[in-house]
């Protein structure tokens, strides 16, 4: 591979790998204000939505300041300075023994990246109450990932170098091509780094526009059709015109698997495969964009306009929805999870409400309360504090004590005792139904019912007092 050639290969990696990261990085940060807000009460998860908001509201904006950061870097003439770590010492080693230049090693240092943090948060509005938190999921996902980039970056040096391993190389690239665990980018990248071990020409010299036609064809045809949603398929027949036209304005440039057209098409494949795991808002944002920037490439491509800077919101945008779809698709596998542990635990619950109440003849509506809202209360402790913890225990007592409440009763003490549990009773039950969100009118009927089966019980007790009274 030819000097120059090998540093653009780097440096293609390294775009694409921060492109990847930074997308992962300010989607998930988005997710997790919108995340924690609905878990909050309105009063308190203001500030979080409008967090989110703001975030998206400046994605792309956030996105371009953080790439813009990385170009910088790239053609800064500045050296990489050894110490820094030790992957990044190995990989310098190595391009100085190949007489390439090692600045690549210091854009991709941890100090270099987390400096386009700043220009980054300030782009995406981080308020000063949230900066913490956004430092730390950017070390999370960003800072502490690093070691895949450099391990990515010292594979690629060493398919160059090795030159004797040729055959293995080969075998493992054609490996890599099999697998769907692959993005669009670096399958372009894979595919170029075979042709290039294979010795294979990237194009012919010269190919007829038929030819043409069917390789764009050829490009187009792995993107899935959505019979779901007939504007986007609408935008896909327009892209494909497009796509053919591009075909026969550059020709053997277009052949290139680098070319932005196939590698976003690559990228479409991708993105639409996971169509169906996004949610409706997400769907509906993306069929607009991509209806929006498929008119403006159509445009620009007629007026023989550059391109790039469509090619890269559209990808932007495809980036954007494949983190959704995922986080989407992760939410509903542990929501899943979830409830059948929720559905478990509540099982377990209505067994020991039955088991309290076997001998009792309750009625309807008292079984109903304790399996129904009061069962939801005891998981409610279950899950925030613990089955054995006092608040959890005293929510079954709470069985205990309802039951005995609403007994008839033929003695005065029990009457007594009865008559003093009442004020406790109510504000028990009163702040489960609160803990549970129960809407506070059918909390107050769940209570009146409860008075009137009282009620109903002193009557009964003082009628059989009464009764075993002796004459006077």
């Amino acid at each position: 591979m030819e000097q120059v050639d090998l540093n653009n290969t780097l440096h293609l990696i390294i775009r694409e790998w921060f492109e990847q990261a930074i997308h992962r990085y300010v989607t998930r940060l988005g997710d997790n204000f919108q995340r924690r807000a609905r878990s909050l009460p309105s009063d308190q998860a203001q500030s979080l939505l409008d967090q989110y908001q703001q975030i998206e509201k400046c994605y792309a904006l956030g996105i371009d300041a953080f790439r813009q950061h990385i170009e910088e870097q790239l053609t800064s003439p500045r050296d990489y300075q050894h110490g820094t770590h030790p992957q990044l010492d190995r990989l310098a080693k190595q391009l100085s023994a190949q007489s390439q230049p090692n600045n690549i090693c210091r854009v991709a240092s941890p100090m270099t990246v987390f400096s386009g943090f700043r220009p980054l948060s300030n782009e995406l509005g981080i308020a000063r109450e949230h900066y913490s938190q956004a430092v730390s999921l950017f070390n999370i996902l960003v800072l502490n990932e690093l070691g895949k980039l450099y391990e990515r970056l010292l594979e690629e040096l060493a398919a160059v170098t090795n030159s004797d391993h040729t055959q293995q190389w080969i075998s493992h690239i054609k490996a890599q091509l099999a697998s769907e665990e692959l993005n669009a980018n670096q399958r372009a990248l894979a595919e170029r780094r075979l042709s290039k071990l294979m010795g294979t020409p990237a194009s012919p010299t010269e190919l007829t526009e038929q030819q043409l036609i069917d390789e764009a064809n050829t490009v187009f045809q792995d993107i899935p059709c959505l019979s779901s949603s007939i504007a986007l398929d609408r935008s896909l027949q327009k892209f494909r015109t497009l796509l053919h036209a591009i075909a026969l304005q550059e020709q053997r440039h277009f052949l290139s698997p680098l070319h932005p057209a196939r590698r976003l098409c690559r990228q479409l494949t991708a993105t639409l495969k996971q169509w169906d795991t996004a949610s409706q808002e997400s769907q509906q944002e993306f069929e607009e964009q991509f209806s929006a920037i498929s008119t403006e490439l159509t445009q620009q491509q007629a007026q023989k306009q550059p391109l790039a800077p469509l090619w890269r919101r559209l990808e932007d945008n495809c980036l954007r929805f494949d983190r959704r779809a995922q986080f989407n698709q992760r939410g509903y596998l542990l929501e899943a999870k979830n409830n059948a542990r929720i559905e478990k635990l509540r099982a377990e619950i209505h067994y020991l409400i039955n088991l309290k109440t076997a001998d009792l003849s309750l009625p309807d509506d008292i079984q109903t309360m304790l399996l129904g809202p009061w069962a939801s209360v005891v998981l409610y402790h279950w899950l925030r504090h613990g089955k054995h913890s006092p608040a959890s225990q005293r929510s079954l007592a709470f069985i205990d004590d309802v039951t005995w409440y609403i007994t008839p009763h033929t003695n005065w003490t029990d009457l007594r005792r009865a008559k003093a549990m009442a004020e406790q009773i109510e504000e028990e039950l009163l702040l489960g139904m609160r803990r549970i969100n129960t809407p506070p009118d059918q909390a107050k009927k769940i209570l009146a019912e409860l008075h009137r089966r009282r009620l109903n019980a002193l009557a009964l007790g003082s009628q059989s007092i009464q009764k075993n009274l002796p004459a006077s």
